[in-house]
């Protein structure tokens, strides 16, 4: 049986604590699969995070969309809005 092929989806996460940074975005989802990279979005003039972020995820050898299971969890009093970014990210 061929070994499946790798499939990386970015993902768009809303919701997330103000005060997490990127390696707390990348470690959530770690959780439940193979993180490339996980990145939280701050303001360019304060230096504040706007709450959400990116996450690139390895979709083997789940399909699936393991992470969805991250879909609606509270997270320090957030519920975490998950689905695949969509455009390009900035």
């Amino acid at each position: 049986m061929p070994q499946q092929e790798s499939t990386v989806v970015k993902l768009y996460v809303s919701n997330i604590p103000y005060a997490w940074a990127d390696g707390d975005l990348k470690a959530l989802f770690q959780k439940v699969g193979t993180v490339t990279e996980g990145r939280v979005i701050f303001d360019r003039d304060t230096g504040k995070s706007k709450g959400y972020g990116f996450v690139t995820v390895d979709t083997y050898p789940n399909p699936s969309g393991h992470w969805r299971r991250l879909q609606g969890v509270e997270v320090e009093g957030r519920t975490l809005t998950v689905d695949v970014a969509r455009g390009k990210a900035s």
